[in-house]
């Protein structure tokens, strides 16, 4: 089903909508809006998973930094226990 709906554009916009959308706004906006629609979903299915730098912006500040608190442990974790980075990074020093 599909609505139709007025929008006001400033002119330098309107131009730039334009040279985007080809010829057909409507598909153009619709595409866009769709993605973000989708984007958005994914997100609130997986809340954990930062990997959009849109999606994520886009939470509330407390949010954001819940999120980069939990992947920081993650890391950290990861690091303590993977010595094989520890290792090339020795082997990376004995070559100068």
């Amino acid at each position: 089903m599909t609505k139709q709906v007025t929008i006001d554009f400033d002119d330098e916009v309107l131009v730039f909508l334009d040279r985007l959308s080809g010829g057909n706004r409507s598909e153009y906006i619709n595409k866009l809006l769709r993605k973000q629609l989708i984007e958005s979903s994914e997100m609130a299915k997986n809340p954990n998973n930062i990997t959009d730098p849109r999606a994520f912006i886009k939470l509330p500040v407390e949010e954001r930094r819940r999120l980069l608190a939990k992947q920081s442990e993650a890391m950290l974790s990861h690091y303590q226990e993977d010595k094989e980075w520890q290792e090339l990074q020795t082997w990376d020093l004995m070559d100068d």
